[in-house]
């Protein structure tokens, strides 16, 4: 997610303009076609870690107001109807094994079925394994917590010279989303229903989360990256 050339952001940034990532302006790609979206997504990645890195608080605080203020870049699958939109069909790379998509500076995470950003899907077991509550993710999301009807995922921001600051996306059901301290712990890796949510999918996995909050057992499942 917020990477300067992240391995999961297989993309094109969708808003380049000043106003959005404060500062100068940032200079346009210096090439066209597909090699222009990994460029445009460096450079505005680029920028939110110069941002981070020159606020005078602590990098949470500063991306929780650039969250809440702008929004973060994120990666989406790019839907059918991105791909025969006017303002997106150039805006989109091709070379994620899983499919075309692009990345948007959101406030705000699709909800699943949007036609244009597609999210992952994250699933939460109930009783008898039916789905108790789903959320919308960004693409190649690693799950690290519940919390109430909250998910937490892991995103990172790389600096300059190789620092970088890991921290975690709390996502709502309606997806909208706060920047909050990456939480401690692991799931547990657990059997996954006989008939899973997501189908005949070979890259589902199902786990075990303890509530941040009330410590009860939690079970997720969602896909993991295809390959």
């Amino acid at each position: 997610m917020s990477r300067l050339v992240p391995w999961r952001h297989a993309g094109l940034l969708l808003v380049l303009a000043a106003s959005a990532c404060g500062g100068d302006p940032i200079e346009p790609p210096t090439r066209t076609g597909p090699e222009a979206a990994w460029e445009r997504v460096a450079l505005v990645e680029k920028r939110l870690a110069a941002d981070v890195a020159a606020a005078p608080i602590h990098p949470l605080e500063a991306l929780q107001a650039i969250a809440r203020d702008r929004g973060l870049p994120l990666p989406f699958f790019a839907g059918p109807g991105a791909e025969a939109s006017a303002k997106y069909a150039t805006e989109i790379h091709y070379n994620h094994p899983c499919g075309p998509s692009l990345t948007a500076v959101l406030t705000r995470i699709p909800r699943l079925g949007d036609p244009l950003l597609q999210a992952d899907r994250i699933v939460e077991l109930g009783p008898n394994d039916a789905i108790a509550r789903e959320w919308s993710a960004p693409i190649d999301a690693v799950v690290v917590g519940v919390r109430g009807d909250r998910l937490l995922v892991r995103d990172d921001v790389y600096f300059e010279g190789g620092a970088s600051f890991a921290f975690a996306l709390e996502i709502a059901p309606d997806g909208g989303y706060a920047v909050v301290p990456l939480p401690g712990g692991k799931p547990t890796a657990i059997e996954c229903p006989a008939r899973s949510p997501f189908g005949d999918s070979a890259y589902d996995a199902c786990w075990s989360f303890l509530d941040l909050d009330s410590g009860a057992q939690r079970r997720l499942t969602y896909q993991g990256r295809c390959t």
